[in-house]
């Protein structure tokens, strides 16, 4: 939220690739290290937001997905599950994403942080 502030660490970055197998499962093993303050606890609590790209046969890259999850209230080592979601789109930009590749993608993606419960849409 904006009552945070950031005392060290990047607020982005990117990680590996993961090739899910069997269970469509992708894990994501990173550590973060980002150390935040703030003089009350009013307003919301930092999140993470996730961006989920894809790589095709083609080697085009594509955002697949997006998640967003709260960031743990203590240190130490977490295990998260993030539901990740993505914009359906319109049945033309689903046709087209079928034949061409991509789809529809947010133009401001931190705009999927705010909204608490998002994955339910």
């Amino acid at each position: 939220g904006s009552a945070w502030k950031l005392l060290s660490g990047s607020t982005s970055g990117q990680t590996q690739v993961d090739d899910p197998q069997a269970d469509d499962v992708a894990y994501w093993s990173h550590p973060l290290d980002v150390h935040w303050a703030t003089k009350g606890l009013q307003g919301s609590w930092p999140k993470i937001l996730l961006q989920v790209w894809h790589q095709d046969e083609l080697g085009r890259c594509e955002v697949l997905g997006y998640g967003v999850c709260p960031v743990p209230a203590t240190p130490g080592d977490h295990i998260l599950t993030c539901d990740t979601w993505r914009p359906r789109g319109t049945w033309d930009q689903r046709w087209r994403s079928w034949f061409l590749g991509g789809g529809p993608q947010l133009l401001a993606p931190e705009s999927a942080a705010p909204a608490p419960d998002r994955f339910r849409l």
